[in-house]
């Protein structure tokens, strides 16, 4: 599985170390002095260049000394400036291209940290043994209950058979049961389907809960191990 990367985070992840950002602020830096470097020395060419044109005709056609003059000095400037803007230019490229560089790193090492993070998690899933303690309270909440209803047979009968007389009282306490799994429902309805009818009961008989907890974290790990970083 592939996602594509995004550019470096403005605020730093505690997970990048410190010395990444500073590149990537240094060369920034660098890159803002050498962009007005070039803007200055252009402007200066154009500068020069507006100024040589009309001294072409003095200089060259009716040989005017200080015409001549002035344009070999602007003539020199202009291949410094030449030299300058050139160098500028390049060494602007390759500090654009480490910039790239250096904020793919950054992009790379958040998105290690957060993989990690992501990991952690799914191990400490792993390890907390969730299904099995969720199973060992279904189980003690199943055995409550079935000891509840027993209960309440066992004293239904126990005052039917000291008189007939009590025989409402005996149906009152045998609803018992069938009062708690409803309001037992409604507290659990939101975290479990309670509609049974929607239950496939063969296929649910035959799941090891533990072990399909397990499969889906391992599951997760996997395709987290999988993900690769795109740029």
């Amino acid at each position: 599985m592939m996602i594509t990367a995004m550019t470096a985070s403005s605020k730093n992840d505690d997970t990048v170390p410190t010395e990444a950002y500073a590149h990537v602020s240094e060369l920034g830096i660098t890159i803002k002095k050498i962009n007005r470097s070039l803007a200055d020395s252009n402007h200066r060419r154009e500068s020069l260049t507006a100024e040589r044109g009309p001294l072409v005709l003095p200089a060259r056609a009716q040989k005017n000394a200080s015409a001549q003059k002035r344009l070999t000095a602007i003539d020199e400037q202009l291949a410094i400036l030449n030299r300058e803007i050139a160098d500028d230019e390049t060494a602007l490229s390759e500090l654009q291209t480490q910039l790239t560089l250096a904020q793919n790193d950054v992009v790379r090492a958040e998105w290690e940290g957060k993989r990690a993070e992501v990991r952690n998690q799914l191990t400490v899933r792993l390890e907390t043994n969730t299904a099995s303690k969720l199973q060992k309270a279904v189980d003690e909440l199943a055995a409550a209950i079935k000891a509840a209803n027993e209960e309440d047979e066992k004293v239904a009968l126990t005052i039917t058979a000291f008189s007939r007389n009590l025989s409402r009282a005996a149906t009152h306490i045998r609803s018992m049961g069938k009062v708690r799994s409803h309001l037992f429902s409604l507290q659990l309805e939101k975290l479990l389907v309670i509609d049974t009818r929607q239950i496939n009961r063969y296929s649910v008989a035959n799941i090891d809960i533990e072990t399909e907890d397990r499969k889906a974290s391992e599951a997760a790990l996997n395709q987290l191990d999988d993900l690769e970083l795109v740029f």
